[in-house]
């Protein structure tokens, strides 16, 4: 190895020759030099580029890294899952046959309660249909004393039409005689007449409708009760039946995990194929998060190194919105 100590160096020497020739050069203005020097931008701008795909790609791996993890975690949580039930079959076996007795109890009595909520259906709806017919019976005297009052009206309606007509066509002859206004009295007694007998008619009508109109909304009121408490059953069938398919998912649910249970204890080697298989995954998995790791420290540098092309982006944004906002000035004078 060399000496690492200085000795002097001779005029006549390449590298004073050198050394000499580099000092004769004047001085550059440093301050000129950093304002712009173009190599510096072209490598800030190559770097920002380069920052920009790996950034890209940072975030395609981590999110590959994220599901692959995923997926890891859940190969684990059932290679526990298969390793519990090797070690505590006798009792999950014994739990879950609890379970599908209890269950099997549970539908038996929702479906019991679901037929009696189906009969107190079909007895309302009977009772209902029931009712309307009571009340179309009871109805009729009104709906035919209505039709019997609107005939009179209408009657009477006619006939006043007809005496009025009657007294019109006297006006038409021009007599004086006592014999002629005796007449005329005569058919305006019998226009009040039957004015008066109208006026009844119309009292009379009305007396039926309003008395009709009374009992159908007696009829629709309760025909609503009715119907309010038939609704009211089928929203207590509706819940019946979705308890009774709870049940049934959790009595399903209850099956299928006995006969997993078996078939865990009578294949072992997929337990142990398991295991394996998340060994391999796991190394898998800290490859992948030694290439993120690596691509974070290369992006991290290559975003430190293009700070300057950073900052031209900025300003020319910035350039650009007050030339936006320039034109918008001007174009609004």
């Amino acid at each position: 190895m060399e000496p690492t100590t200085t000795r002097g160096a001779r005029r006549d020497d390449p590298e004073f020759v050198d050394a000499q020739v580099i000092d004769d050069v004047p001085e550059q203005d440093m301050s000129e030099k950093d304002f712009f020097d173009a190599e510096e931008y072209l490598e800030s701008f190559s770097a920002l580029g380069t920052s920009i795909a790996q950034g890209r790609d940072l975030k395609k791996k981590r999110k590959a890294l994220d599901e692959y993890r995923k997926t890891l975690n859940t190969l684990r949580e059932a290679y526990e899952d298969r390793v519990n039930i090797a070690q505590n079959y006798d009792a999950m076996i014994t739990d879950q046959e609890h379970i599908i007795a209890a269950t099997n109890t549970d539908i038996q009595r929702a479906t019991q309660a679901r037929e009696d909520i189906e009969r107190k259906i079909a007895d309302a709806n009977d009772e209902l249909a029931e009712l309307k017919r009571r009340q179309a019976k009871e109805r009729k005297p009104l709906e035919e004393e209505l039709d019997l009052r609107n005939a009179e009206l209408a009657s009477a309606k006619d006939e006043l039409k007809q005496v009025k007509a009657q007294r019109d066509s006297l006006d038409l002859f021009e007599d004086d005689s006592p014999a002629a206004a005796h007449t005329e009295a005569a058919h305006d007694a019998v226009v009040d007449k039957v004015n008066d007998k109208l006026e009844a008619a119309k009292a009379a009508q009305r007396s039926a409708q309003k008395a009709l109109d009374a009992r159908e909304k007696e009829e629709r009121s309760k025909q609503k009760r009715a119907l309010d408490g038939i609704k009211h059953l089928n929203g207590e069938k509706d819940k019946a039946g979705k308890r009774i398919e709870e049940l049934e998912k959790r009595l399903g649910a209850a099956r299928e995990r006995v006969a997993f249970c078996a078939h865990v204890i009578e294949h072992p080697e997929e337990t142990q194929a398991m295991a394996a298989r998340i060994a391999e995954n796991e190394q898998t998995a800290a490859a992948m998060e030694a290439q993120v790791s690596s691509l974070e420290s290369k992006h991290a540098v290559s975003k430190a190194a293009s700070g300057k092309a950073r900052a031209v982006v900025i300003v020319a944004g910035i350039a650009f919105l007050i030339f936006i906002i320039f034109l918008v000035v001007i174009s609004n004078r």
